[in-house]
């Protein structure tokens, strides 16, 4: 798909560079959200110039588990400033 963007290489690199994954125990790992939150944290706090942060999870799961995610992500990742989606 990159290949045939018209985005240019630095656009598409500083956007996956933005990008990571983690892994928990279960889909409704509060103690993997709970570090999640925090390595967002920390990079947020490298954007020194911005005042608000939105932060945007996606769900690469199956539906049925995407209450238990959702909660979790509810319970320990929610933006302090900026939107969560």
């Amino acid at each position: 798909f990159l290949e045939k963007t018209s985005c240019s290489q630095k656009v598409i690199s500083d956007f996956l560079s933005r990008c990571f994954y983690k892994s928990g125990q279960s889909y409704g790992d509060i103690a993997a959200y709970t570090d999640l939150n925090q390595q967002i944290t920390s990079n947020e706090t490298k954007l020194f110039n911005k005042l608000e942060h939105n932060r945007l999870f996606y769900f690469a799961i199956p539906p049925n588990v995407f209450e238990e995610t959702g909660v979790a992500i509810k319970q320990t990742c929610m933006a302090e400033k900026g939107w969560t989606r």
